[in-house]
């Protein structure tokens, strides 16, 4: 089994909106999910909160990129999920279809 199965969702996704969230250092992410592997459903929304920092696995999303993501809950962060974006999404996504 691939590592990727334990996550509640495996994702393609295209942000949508960022912005601050309240509490210090946090941000509220909307993605459209463009492609579903595990969980969401292809064609909806979701909401993830993050923090920003780096030293506390905080993660960057730029509005209009796109990502794939293995996560769980509402939550995301770099120590407990991955989020890959660019060349990065792109080489991840064809391993991930190829395991299916």
């Amino acid at each position: 089994d691939s590592a990727w199965l334990d996550v509640e969702n495996v994702v393609h996704v295209h942000v949508t909106d960022t912005r601050w969230a309240m509490g210090c250092g946090t941000r509220k992410t909307d993605f459209d999910v463009l492609e579903s592997f595990k969980g969401a459903e292809s064609g909806s929304s979701m909401r993830l909160r993050h923090g920003t920092n780096g030293a506390s696995c905080g993660v960057q999303f730029e509005e209009g990129e796109e990502y794939l993501l293995f996560t769980d809950g509402e939550e995301i962060d770099l120590c407990s999920a991955v989020a890959l974006g660019g060349d990065d999404t792109d080489a991840m996504l064809a391993a991930v279809r190829r395991s299916l």
